[in-house]
């Protein structure tokens, strides 16, 4: 909704535009090994079909601005929220069999598991002598 109606006036012939451009980015992003989000092709492609008019005024830039800010802020977001992740799952206190007055593992190995019996055997630290 936010892109469609609010951004830009979309038809019929628009919509077609901007779904072709978009697809032909990914493929050629895809074809040089670029990570592009499809997301921000539409949006691209969204502004260049309102831009085509060839008048500033077809694109409602607020819009645009918000859309941005988004991006901005979900980049943010989801780089704390798994630093978070990661700093409960590694730096939580859990049992050891020896020392019991280890709080986290120094180590890089978490769990332990045996391929002779294909089983999962417990936690175990490699930091650990």
């Amino acid at each position: 909704l936010a892109i469609g109606k609010k951004l830009t006036k979309v038809t019929a012939a628009r919509g077609f535009s901007i779904e072709l451009g978009a697809a032909i980015t990914v493929l050629i992003a895809s074809r040089l090994g670029l990570p592009v989000s499809t997301t921000h092709c539409q949006v691209g492609a969204t502004i260049g079909v309102g831009m085509a008019e060839g008048k500033l005024n077809t694109i409602d830039w607020v819009q645009f601005l918000i859309i941005f800010a988004g991006w901005v802020g979900t980049l943010v977001f989801c780089g704390f929220l798994a630093a978070g992740i990661f700093a409960f799952a590694t730096l939580s206190p859990y049992k050891f069999a020896s020392p019991q007055y280890l709080a986290y593992c120094p180590g890089q190995q978490l769990f332990i598991f045996d391929s002779n019996s294909n089983s999962f055997k417990g936690f175990g630290c490699a930091g650990l002598s």
